[in-house]
């Protein structure tokens, strides 16, 4: 009988930014992270993000982790992606995800979660706001973001 490895996945990191990728040493850069983003009225879309995740597991061990986003409602916004991947000797794991046009359908907090064999890995909210003047990505402060 195979030992069930799976209920000690771990999630370390999990982010939505604007790029990620992985180079060919294995090493993950992450550009411009975020946890907010601004439209000028819903409903409207996010032209593009990546979500990334930095996993700890059994070394060399294939797995697949879901993931899902849901809107302030508690809806689905995109069905469950399914991410298949291995751990490397080391016991750790890289997933990028590349998101276009994500919905957003109402101001509020989203929450983007990671899951494997049913079990919550971990999540992160994405906050929407309305834009302060109608200017996309201008907060009253004078901030800029997403």
């Amino acid at each position: 009988m195979a030992k069930n490895v799976r209920n000690k996945i771990q999630l370390e990191l999990l982010a939505a930014c604007d790029y990620a990728i992985v180079s060919k040493e294995n090493k993950l850069s992450i550009l411009g992270i975020f946890d907010q983003i601004f439209v000028e009225k819903t409903p409207s879309q996010h032209p593009k993000m990546f979500i990334v995740g930095t996993l700890k597991g059994e070394p060399n061990y294939n797995y697949t982790v879901n993931l899902k986003i849901e809107g302030p409602s508690g809806k689905e916004i995109l069905p469950t992606q399914e991410l298949k991947n291995n751990f490397g000797p080391n016991g750790t794991s890289n997933i990028i995800a590349e998101l276009g046009n994500l919905p957003v359908s109402d101001i509020g907090v989203y929450k983007i979660s990671l899951s494997a064999d049913g079990k919550l890995l971990g999540t992160r909210e994405l906050k929407v706001f309305t834009a302060a003047g109608g200017v996309h990505g201008k907060e009253k402060a004078g901030k800029y973001t997403n």
